[in-house]
């Protein structure tokens, strides 16, 4: 797993015109695009829910133990993410 996410890194830092033009703001208007980008949205938000929810449920996972978060935290966090890197309006 971690050499196939650096690896990741790596083509896109050799190819940055090709990363920017898969993943990179539209310049069109699209209600296709943003029905996708929606729906992907959504099943990134789940995933990290359940996520959350799975690692709590398994001890791995709790305000008092190594981390030092819980599923709230990770939630939170993500958010504040996302809302950072949203583009601004």
């Amino acid at each position: 797993m971690r050499v196939l996410l650096h690896r990741y890194v790596e083509w896109a830092q050799r190819h940055p015109a090709w990363f920017t033009f898969v993943f990179g703001p539209w310049s069109i208007d699209s209600s296709e695009l943003a029905s996708a980008a929606s729906a992907a949205l959504a099943a990134l938000l789940r995933a990290t829910a359940h996520g959350a929810a799975d690692l709590a449920a398994v001890g791995h996972l709790a305000r008092d133990g190594k981390g030092r978060a819980g599923p709230g935290d990770v939630i939170d966090d993500f958010l504040d993410y996302l809302r950072a890197a949203a583009p601004r309006r």
